[in-house]
């Protein structure tokens, strides 16, 4: 992980946790981020990351606008994704967690 942050491969596979929009900019894209070791950036997408940590409460809408944009320009080479995987029966009820891609065991109970 050390030499992948100090930007001693050209690329690398990773995965991350299912994070809010900030947390995920912070991590993967913005120029301190560790999972951009060699600060790659451009000037559109430094004033969108701006808009969106300085965007209050329309802070999420706005990271769409970031989502939009590193999507068009193949900032990523995506591999696969899962939602949340469980399984249950008839008599259990599990709430999906954010963050996560197995609810915790306390998000499981007895159906009602």
């Amino acid at each position: 992980m050390a030499d992948m942050a100090a930007g001693k491969y050209p690329a690398g596979s990773y995965s991350l946790a299912q994070a809010g929009p900030w947390v995920s900019i912070t991590q993967t894209i913005g120029t301190s981020a560790l999972y951009n070791p060699f600060k790659t950036t451009t000037p559109e997408l430094a004033s969108l990351i701006t808009e969106v940590q300085n965007g209050g409460q329309k802070s999420n809408e706005l990271a769409k606008q970031v989502n939009t944009y590193v999507t068009e320009n193949a900032w990523f080479a995506p591999i696969g994704r899962l939602d949340q995987m469980y399984y249950t029966g008839k008599n259990v009820t599990v709430k999906p967690q954010a963050q996560q891609a197995v609810p915790s065991i306390y998000n499981y109970e007895p159906a009602k």
